[in-house]
């Protein structure tokens, strides 16, 4: 399974903001989702991990893969455009 570009082709992970799933707390909180061996793996990018830090960390992550599953809006990594977050098989 990939995730499909439109101008990069396959990427490998896609970039979610966390305003979707959880208002204005995580708003321009970056969430990168990789498909794994065991369905969607999110985790926060490096530089929103401090603010990350203070929140309830199990409960977001789930969440997050909760939207991820459910909605269809993400950012290519590379180039910045919207890319289907459902995963191509």
């Amino acid at each position: 399974m990939t995730f499909r570009c439109d101008d990069c082709g396959d990427i490998d992970h896609v970039l979610m903001d966390g305003y979707g799933f959880g208002d204005r707390l995580l708003e321009g909180v970056m969430f990168e989702v990789r498909v794994g061996k065991k369905g969607l793996q999110v985790r926060v990018q490096d530089d929103c991990s401090d603010y990350f830090s203070g929140l309830n960390k199990k409960k977001w992550l789930k969440e997050a893969a909760e939207y991820a599953k459910d909605n269809d809006v993400a950012t290519c990594p590379h180039c910045g455009g919207d890319v289907g977050a459902q995963p191509e098989e």
